[in-house]
């Protein structure tokens, strides 16, 4: 599962099939999350750009859960 201090590339390597997911938030927080935020946990990204944690991580959880 992941957890709010899980960064992106560490997410991606480990379950390709969030991809879609982090990159769905690049209009809504102007930037390629992916490119700038690589090395930074969930939790800042989010805190960063006021953007619902919780829901993130339910995302990103369900994807997992969904593919495997």
């Amino acid at each position: 599962m992941i957890s709010k201090d899980m960064n992106p590339l560490d997410i991606v390597y480990k379950y390709s099939e969030t991809e879609e997911i982090l990159r769905s938030y690049d209009e809504e927080i102007g930037t390629c999350l992916l490119c700038t935020y690589l090395f930074d946990s969930l939790e800042s990204i989010a805190d960063k750009h006021e953007l619902d944690l919780e829901e993130m991580m339910n995302q990103l959880n369900a994807v997992i859960i969904n593919c495997h």
